[in-house]
């Protein structure tokens, strides 16, 4: 029983880790860059990047260019 007990135990702080690792910060933009943000959304194809996807994909580019790959 105390296997059992200490596996689930094992499993539920790898989730929380996990957990904690995918959590996204809050993110405001200014309303420009949000205009702009928009604006590059509609020119994307279907199925369009949502807006965190789209600030996402943006750092991700601009940080690999700058020799910090980000993924």
């Amino acid at each position: 029983m105390e296997k059992i007990a200490a596996s689930i135990a094992q499993i539920a702080a790898e989730a929380v880790l996990r957990a904690q690792a995918e959590a996204r910060a809050p993110l405001v933009l200014p309303a420009p860059l949000m205009a702009a943000v928009a604006a590059w959304i509609a020119a994307q194809p279907e199925p369009k990047p949502s807006p965190q996807q789209a600030v996402e994909r943006a750092v991700a580019e601009w940080l690999s260019a700058q020799g910090f790959p980000a993924g």
